[in-house]
């Protein structure tokens, strides 16, 4: 279970970080605009990344998590019990994220 748990959240936090972006859903899903506009920032960083795919990226994430779950999660631990819930969801969002990849 905490293999799980740590493959859940290393993945939704390097995947989010990389690939997060702007969006005007994130006004109804509690996001600040900062944290949003410093995922795209850091998204389009990479050479691989378009601003399309980006905002793909961040649009799943934002209408998955709200910023709440998604700093709980950052802040989790290994020690730290994530609900089958959240894991499904976070499962979701990685795959909703590689196809935006695509």
């Amino acid at each position: 279970m905490k293999i799980i748990k740590l493959i859940l959240i290393s993945g939704i936090s390097l995947f989010i970080v990389s690939c997060g972006g702007d969006s005007d859903s994130s006004a109804g899903n509690n996001w600040p605009a900062s944290e949003t506009s410093k995922m795209l920032s850091e998204c389009m960083s990479s050479e691989d990344s378009t601003k399309e795919m980006c905002d793909c990226a961040v649009d799943a994430t934002v209408s998955e998590f709200t910023y709440e779950e998604y700093m709980m999660l950052q802040n989790t631990t290994t020690d730290t019990a994530i609900s089958e819930e959240m894991q499904e969801r976070g499962l979701a969002l990685m795959m909703a994220i590689m196809e935006c990849a695509q």
